[in-house]
C-alpha cells in the first residue's frame, strides 16, 4: 500500500500541514522541517498526488506545446524543438503536453484552458489568430510563440536569427575567394528566406559587393523550378557562388550547375541552410549553415517558465546558434 501524507507526517514527527507545505513548495517552512519531511518522503517512497497538489496550489506544473497537424511531418525541426522544451522544463519540474490542431480548430485548446489543465502555452507553426488571442486573454494564459509573428501582437516570442545564418553563409563563400553571388530564395512572403538574404547582403556590402535584381531569385521551394531559374541565370551571367535558402532550392541549383558543365567547387560553390532532407545525400554533399533548434527549445522552455512566474514580463528576442557544416560543395582541396 502506498504511503500517505499522514504516514510521512508521523515518520517526520511533524503535522500534516507541514508536509503539505513542503510538498507544495511553500516558502514558509524552516530548513529543519523541510529536511525532516524530505527524508521521510524518501524513506517511505512517498509520491505526491499531482491532482491534490494542483488543487492546493492552483498550478498544474504543465505546459502545452500547441502545433499544427498539417505540418507535423513537413517540419523537421518540430520534434527537436519539442525535445529541447521538454528537457528544459524537466529542470523546473514541469511536464509538457503535445497538442495538435487540425485546420486551425482551437477547440481542444479552449477545452484544456477552461478546465485549467495547463500553466502555460508554447505555440509553434500556427498563425496568430483573433481566436488564439481571445483564448489567451480569456484564461490569462502565459504564452510564448516559437517564431516572430508576422504582425505585431501582445504575445511573447522567441526565434532563430536567420540574418546571422545568412552572414555565416556569405562569409564562408568569401573565405574561398568567391565574389559573384546568386541568391536562390523563397517567395517574397517567405520571412525566413528574406531574413537570410538580408544577412548575405549585409556581409557582401561591407566587401563592396552588390546584389542586382537579377542576382536574386524568388521561387517556390521546388527543385525543378530552381533548376530552370538557375540554368537561365547562369546563361546570362557568370557566377562563382550560389546561396540557396533551403535544401530543395539547393538541389535544383546543383542540377543546373552540373548541366552547365561547371565544376563544384573549383568553378562555383554552393551553400544552403540546414541538413534536412538532402544536404548529406547530393553529390557533391552540400555545405550548410545549420541552426541548433534543440537549443532554441531549451531557451523556449526557460522563457515560458519565466512567463508563468512573471506574467507581466514580455519576451521578444532572437537567438542564434548557427553552425557551419562545410562539405565538398564549398571546400576545395587543391
Amino acid at each position: 500500500m502506498s504511503a500517505t501524507i499522514n504516514d510521512v507526517a508521523k515518520e517526520a514527527g511533524v503535522s500534516t500541514a507541514s508536509v503539505s507545505r513542503v510538498v507544495n513548495s511553500f516558502p514558509s517552512v524552516s530548513p529543519e522541517v523541510r529536511e525532516k519531511v524530505e527524508r521521510a518522503m524518501k524513506k517511505l517512497r512517498f509520491v505526491p498526488d499531482r491532482k491534490a497538489k494542483s488543487l492546493a496550489t492552483g498550478k498544474t506544473s504543465s505546459v502545452v506545446f500547441l502545433t499544427s497537424y498539417e505540418t507535423l511531418f513537413e517540419d523537421p525541426h518540430k520534434f527537436a524543438i519539442l525535445s529541447g522544451i521538454e528537457h528544459s522544463l524537466m529542470r523546473y519540474k514541469y511536464r509538457v503536453y503535445f497538442l495538435q490542431v487540425e485546420r486551425g480548430d482551437l477547440t481542444p485548446l479552449r477545452k484544456m484552458a477552461s478546465q485549467k489543465e495547463m500553466d502555460g502555452l508554447v505555440v509553434h507553426g500556427i498563425e496568430v489568430s483573433d481566436e488564439l488571442l481571445g483564448i489567451v486573454r480569456e484564461y490569462a494564459l502565459p504564452t510564448l510563440l516559437i517564431g516572430e509573428p508576422k504582425e505585431k501582437c501582445s504575445l511573447s516570442w522567441i526565434d532563430n536569427n536567420n540574418e546571422v545564418c545568412g552572414e555565416v553563409a556569405a562569409n564562408c563563400l568569401l573565405s574561398h575567394g568567391r565574389r559573384s553571388f546568386l541568391f536562390v530564395g523563397g517567395e517574397v512572403a517567405d520571412n525566413i528566406s528574406c531574413s537570410r538574404l538580408l544577412g548575405v547582403r549585409r556581409v557582401l556590402e561591407k566587401k563592396g559587393i552588390g546584389l542586382d535584381e537579377g542576382d536574386i531569385l524568388s521561387l517556390e521551394p521546388v527543385a525543378i523550378q530552381a533548376e530552370k531559374a538557375v540554368r537561365k541565370a547562369l546563361s546570362q551571367r557568370k557566377y562563382d557562388a550560389i546561396v540557396a535558402a533551403n535544401n530543395f532550392l539547393a538541389l535544383g541549383a546543383l542540377r543546373a550547375v552540373q548541366d552547365a558543365k561547371m565544376k563544384v567547387p573549383s568553378e562555383i560553390s554552393i551553400i544552403t541552410f540546414d541538413d534536412y532532407p538532402l544536404a548529406l545525400y547530393t553529390k557533391p554533399k552540400l555545405s550548410s549553415v545549420s541552426i541548433d533548434v534543440h537549443s532554441l527549445g531549451l531557451s523556449a522552455g526557460r522563457a515560458i517558465v519565466e512567463q508563468i512566474r512573471h506574467p507581466e514580463q514580455v519576451v521578444e528576442t532572437y537567438i542564434a546558434f548557427p553552425r557551419l557544416n562545410e562539405r565538398a560543395s564549398t571546400r576545395y582541396d587543391k
